[in-house]
């Protein structure tokens, strides 16, 4: 009988060890994996960038250090801001449960074609499905 009781403790310890690492390293791993809406952005550049976008309708800010990455956004639009330049990248991308991957080399190389709307200066591009705008107020001389 003591033997019985024993084998079950030590299957209920194995279960509830397997269930706490499951948890703590799976929580972790899941972080970075995009669900329907997401893309993950990685900040390949050495400056840290910010981060703008919506998850569940509620605005979420992020700042990011060289090296690091987010899975973000959950309607289709993400914005980016750089110390290296004083506008903002605006990603446009369908949300269909794709998942996306992009790192800013990516996003600043697509920003290509300019142009000038009133007083902002445009450069857009596309990188996959996912559309570049940037966007940088100019400055009038009155």
């Amino acid at each position: 009988m003591k033997q019985i009781i024993i084998a079950a403790l030590i299957v209920a310890l194995g279960v509830v060890g397997f269930v706490v690492v499951k948890n703590r390293f799976g929580s972790n791993a899941h972080q970075n994996s995009a669900t329907s809406g997401q893309i993950i952005l990685m900040n390949d550049s050495a400056d840290t960038i910010s981060v703008e976008y919506k998850v569940a309708d509620k605005n979420v800010d992020a700042v990011l250090a060289a090296g690091q990455d987010v899975a973000c956004g959950s309607n289709g639009l993400v914005r980016v801001f750089t110390a290296q330049k004083s506008g903002s990248y605006e990603l446009t991308y369908p949300v269909d449960g794709s998942a996306r991957r992009v790192s800013l080399s990516q996003i600043t190389a697509a920003a290509k074609k300019d142009s000038v709307d009133n007083d902002l200066y445009l450069k857009t591009g596309m990188v996959g499905d996912i559309k570049v705008m940037y966007e940088d107020a100019q400055q009038t001389a009155d």
